[in-house]
């Protein structure tokens, strides 16, 4: 529900600030991947010293899944893919790799819980392996997408669109109307999320 709420606005805000030619969308994506990194780091070491007051402890995890949240609006690689290049083909392959890509980089993610059961007497405890095992793959993840971002040209198929390209808060809602693939889309989104969730409670299981 909050989603719903600030996801088209903070669309709107990043539209009309590249359209202004302010900033480019690959600015956000940087922004976005700062954000995402670091909630994701303070979400997995919380302060031993809030778990004793359950009111505390909520607020924190609350505080950076929301700044996770905004801040995983910011991954614009629709926007940023058209900005490449105007070549559909291109523009394909720029939507299939990263998904590959994704679905492979998950895996390490997924036997975390295994890599600290069986490398135990190194930490103090579980909560602490899980830590320093997701701090190192966020830290890989991080590095390598800033990379990604600081390698993007998006300069010529900007200058080509920025002059006749406008942007309005009801062309969200207009957009949704009438492109039935995008709902589809939408709704197939929903349920490829629990992929994730369920490989990883299953691992969890299973140690």
């Amino acid at each position: 529900l909050l989603d719903a709420a600030t996801n088209p606005i903070q669309g709107w805000l990043i539209d009309w600030v590249v359209s202004k030619g302010k900033k480019q969308y690959r600015f956000f994506w940087a922004i976005g991947v700062g954000m995402v990194s670091f909630s994701s780091l303070m979400i997995f070491h919380i302060p031993k010293a809030l778990c004793s007051d359950p009111k505390s402890l909520v607020a924190y995890i609350i505080s950076f899944y929301l700044f996770y949240d905004f801040g995983s609006s910011f991954f614009l690689n629709g926007a940023l893919i058209q900005t490449m290049t105007m070549d559909y083909n291109r523009r394909i392959s720029f939507i299939l790799w990263p998904r590959l890509v994704g679905f492979v980089a998950i895996v390490p993610f997924v036997f975390m819980f295994q890599f600290v059961e069986n490398h135990k007497g190194y930490f103090k405890n579980q909560s602490d392996g899980i830590g320093m095992y997701v701090m190192v793959m966020i830290l890989v993840s991080m590095f390598l997408s800033l990379i990604g971002v600081a390698l993007v040209n998006e300069n010529r198929v900007l200058k080509q669109t920025r002059n006749h390209v406008t942007f309005h808060v009801l062309d969200i809602f207009r957009m949704v109307k009438k492109n039935k693939p995008f709902i589809i889309y939408q709704i197939g989104n929903f349920f490829v999320g629990f992929i994730y969730v369920m490989i990883t409670l299953i691992a969890m299981y299973y140690v």
